[in-house]
């Protein structure tokens, strides 16, 4: 009877480790697909890193334009106002030479009748 039931425990030993070496698996299993899905995650997120890093790149390369427009806008604004000017300033000389240009020859109208008066006289 000692030997039968020394056996019996023998089995349920040996039914007990089977199912310890199956949960151990399962659990190495389970271990494994976590670590998977980690590195996949992990790889996701230096993709991401990445995408985002260039994305932040061509803003700044955008950004680096806009300055670039921006300044020369303003240069072409400061030649226009210099062209303005210069614009301004030669309607003004051409109105001057338009009113001295109507007295001087006022004058010279009023020094001919003054000539022609002496000739006559």
């Amino acid at each position: 009877k000692a030997a039968a039931d020394a056996k019996g425990q023998m089995e349920a030993a040996t039914l007990k480790l089977a199912d310890m070496e199956r949960e151990a698996r399962n659990a190495q299993r389970q271990a494994t697909d976590e670590k998977r899905q980690r590195e996949a995650k992990e790889r996701e997120a230096a993709s991401a890193k990445i995408k985002l890093s260039m994305k932040e790149g061509d803003a700044a390369d955008a950004e680096k334009k806009v300055q670039e427009l921006k300044k020369e806008l303003q240069a072409k604004e400061e030649k226009l106002a210099a062209a303005e000017n210069e614009v301004r300033a030669l309607r003004d000389a051409v109105d001057d030479a338009k009113r001295t240009g109507g007295d001087n020859q006022r004058a010279a109208s009023a020094v001919g009748d003054a000539l022609r008066a002496k000739e006559s006289e």
